[in-house]
């Protein structure tokens, strides 16, 4: 591992200062700015990295997991559950499971597939993970 100094040779730095190459860990690339040579490394100042948010709550997410693992294991790529299947494996309410539903294909994560019983009704949907 490259150690990156402040400017001086030899003299590791903390935040604010300099990297340390290979440390990403502690500090997030995405937040280096400012750059400067010194001993053949690049001296840069960053900012700690921040714990990234999901952008689904541990419901969704849940929910999401269920039908990715569902979808994976079915030969045609699609998790066929009814929402209160759903409900029952994510520990949840099925009026719970329709918001996480709505919000993922909102969000893109999953397409919903109607499907249909051969006498015309509707039986329940399937869940296929977006592309």
């Amino acid at each position: 591992m490259n150690e990156i100094g402040s400017g001086t040779s030899g003299s590791s730095a903390t935040c604010g200062e300099a990297v340390v190459c290979g440390a990403a860990a502690t500090y997030d690339a995405t937040a280096v700015s400012g750059a400067a040579v010194a001993d053949g490394a690049t001296v840069a100042t960053c900012e700690p990295r921040r714990a990234r948010r999901s952008r689904f709550t541990p419901t969704q997410q849940r929910v999401l997991g269920l039908i990715a693992e569902r979808a994976l294991l079915s030969e045609d790529g699609a998790a066929h559950l009814s929402k209160r299947e759903i409900a029952e494996l994510a520990h949840c309410n099925a009026k719970t499971v329709d918001r996480a539903v709505v919000r993922l294909r909102n969000e893109g994560a999953i397409e919903v597939v109607p499907t249909f019983l051969e006498t015309g009704g509707q039986a329940g949907n399937a869940y296929r993970l977006a592309r």
